[in-house]
């Protein structure tokens, strides 16, 4: 018995339940919009036992709270938890644990899965541009004036990449819900052509760009840390250079599997000796490779967009 959660890349996590229905509601849970918020899932299938291809498998218990009982790393992670199915406001803490073994699941594949990061693509260049930034820095707005100006956004979080031998990273994909505050439509003037899905409890409207064609893998041209407000005027880009590009990455890429998105009880730390020298490996790979085209943008969010677009075109 059990279900797979397919992530891109082929990327697998079983979860196994001694109930059917159980595991359907679990499925449900891990799929719904909520969960896409967060959650880079492309799809589910059935397997027939818990000894296939997947990365991890986590054997869950029905109960109330959520919790991990125990767990053990290596070629194959195994998790034991208890707890109900995933559901926003009410038990969100399964969605931010499976974001942690996923995120585990793609580094021992040789991928980074970059957390609070957003990827758009030109559509006049074909140019891919990755986006880092702290919460609230301005990447969901950045996403949402790319997608009202008919650029392609092939990442709303959690961005999942592929790093190259030479250093060059090529964006596999990501979530691609995005939340965003509505204010931004009266200050810019511009808001996504996708009718939002739902209102969250604090007002922000949720999209679902899934709903529009599937992006296509694309490879990197440059990399951006956004410090953006909407009291912000103007724009600036300054370049990083030296130990603080791997310093910055090092952040974005092991904050999920180290735990630093906190969940109740309390968040697992699931790096170890083997995930630490490959994500070491690949950060400093990029940041040979993108040395002279990493910068950190300060401003608001519509000229950092454009100064950004000027920058690489």
């Amino acid at each position: 018995m059990g279900i797979n959660l397919v992530f891109h890349a082929d990327t697998r996590i079983t979860v196994a339940s001694s109930d059917d229905k159980f595991e359907a509601k679990l499925a449900e849970g891990f799929t719904s919009l909520f969960a896409r918020r967060y959650l880079p899932v492309v799809g589910v299938e059935k397997t027939g036992n818990e000894n296939g291809s997947s990365s991890a498998v986590i054997k869950w218990l029905p109960g109330e709270k959520f919790r991990v009982l125990n767990y053990t790393l290596g070629l194959r992670d195994v998790y034991w938890t208890q707890g109900e199915k995933p559901e926003p406001y009410k038990n969100e803490a399964p969605v931010f644990f499976m974001l942690q073994v996923v995120a585990r699941a793609y580094t021992k594949n040789d991928l980074i899965l970059f957390t609070d990061s957003v990827a758009i693509k030109d559509t006049s260049t074909r140019r891919t541009l990755l986006l880092l930034g702290y919460p609230h820095g301005g990447k969901s707005t950045i996403a949402a004036l790319a997608l009202a100006r008919g650029l392609e956004v092939l990442s709303t979080e959690n961005t999942v990449v592929k790093v190259e031998e030479d250093g060059t990273m090529t964006v596999l994909g990501g979530t691609r819900v995005l939340v965003y505050d509505p204010r931004i439509v009266k200050k810019y003037g511009q808001a996504p052509l996708h009718r939002p899905r739902e209102v969250t409890k604090h007002g922000y409207l949720v999209v679902d760009i899934d709903d529009t064609n599937k992006p296509s893998p694309g490879k990197v041209d440059s990399i951006y840390v956004l410090h953006c407000s909407l009291s912000s005027t103007g724009a600036s880009l300054e370049p990083v250079s030296g130990r603080k590009i791997v310093k910055t990455l090092w952040h974005f890429a092991t904050a999920q599997i180290r735990g630093d998105d906190y969940y109740e009880p309390a968040p697992l730390n699931l790096s170890d000796n083997h995930t630490d020298p490959k994500i070491t490996t690949n950060l400093q790979r990029i940041a040979k490779k993108y040395k002279h085209k990493f910068y950190e943008a300060y401003g608001a969010h519509n000229t950092v967009l454009d100064k950004i677009l000027e920058n690489h075109s």
